[in-house]
C-alpha cells in the first residue's frame, strides 16, 4: 500500500515566536564571531607574516590546527575542555562563540595574509623611504589597497559563518537549529520544521550574499 506524505504547516502560528527568538539569537551570534573572528585574523595574519620565527611559529600553528580540524569537533572541545583543564567556567553560549571565532579568526588569517601578499613589495619599502613607521605603512598603504582584494572572500566568509552557527545546536545553544530539532519532537513534522528553517536561512543569507557580490563588482572596478 502507497503511503503519500502530506505536508503540515499548521504548526508554524503556534511555533513562530520561538524561531523570531531563535533567528534573532543566530544574528547576535554571528556578528559577535565575525567581530571577534576579524579582530582575531587580523592580527594572526599578521603575526603569520612576521619575521622574527618566535612570533611566527605560534601563530602558524594556531592556524593550521584550526584549519585542519572540524568546527564541530572544536566546538564540542571547547565546551569541556575550558572547565576540565582550566577551571573556567565556560556555558554553551560562550563555548560555541569561542569556537566559532577561533576557528574562522584562522581562516581570516590567511585571507588577510594573502590580501598583504598579493602587493607589490616595493610599495611598503618606498612607505618605509619617506619615513613611515611600518604601522603607518600598513594603514596608510599597504591595508587600504589589500583590503579591496580581500572583500570578496571576507563576504563569503561571513556567509559561511551565519550558516556554520547551526553547529552550536550540539551544545543546546536555542539558535535556529536547536529550535528545529526541539519544534520536530515536538509536532512530529520534522521534515517541515526543516525546511522552514532552511527558508529562514536563506532570508538571513541571501541578502549577505547580494551584499558581498556588490563589494565583489565594486573591487573589480576599485581595481581598474
Amino acid at each position: 500500500m502507497n503511503y503519500a506524505y502530506v505536508m503540515d504547516f499548521s504548526w508554524i502560528a503556534e511555533y513562530y515566536p520561538r524561531f523570531i527568538y531563535a533567528a534573532l539569537l543566530t544574528l547576535k551570534l554571528t556578528l559577535i564571531t565575525a567581530a571577534a573572528s576579524f579582530v582575531i585574523g587580523l592580527i594572526a595574519g599578521q603575526m603569520r607574516m612576521a619575521r622574527n620565527i618566535f612570533i611566527r611559529i605560534p601563530s602558524a600553528a594556531y592556524i593550521d590546527f584550526f584549519r585542519t580540524t572540524p568546527l564541530l569537533v572544536q566546538v564540542v572541545f571547547f565546551f569541556f575542555f575550558l572547565p576540565l583543564f582550566l577551571g573556567m567556567r565556560a556555558d554553551a553560549w560562550t563555548a560555541g562563540i569561542l569556537a566559532l571565532s577561533l576557528n574562522y579568526g584562522a581562516f581570516f588569517a590567511e585571507i588577510f595574509r594573502a590580501g598583504v601578499g598579493s602587493l607589490d613589495r616595493g610599495q611598503s619599502e618606498a612607505a618605509l623611504a619617506i619615513g613611515m613607521t611600518p604601522v603607518q605603512s600598513l594603514r596608510r598603504v599597504i591595508y587600504p589597497q589589500a583590503i579591496r582584494r580581500m572583500v570578496p572572500p571576507i563576504g563569503s566568509m561571513f556567509v559561511s559563518l551565519l550558516k556554520d552557527s547551526s553547529l552550536v545546536s550540539i551544545l543546546g545553544v536555542p539558535e535556529l537549529m536547536n529550535t528545529a530539532q526541539n519544534v520536530g519532537s515536538i509536532t512530529f513534522r520534522n521534515i517541515e520544521v526543516l525546511f522552514f528553517v532552511a527558508m529562514i536561512y536563506f532570508v538571513l543569507t541571501y541578502p549577505m550574499v547580494l551584499f558581498a557580490n556588490r563589494l565583489h563588482k565594486r573591487s573589480n572596478t576599485w581595481a581598474h
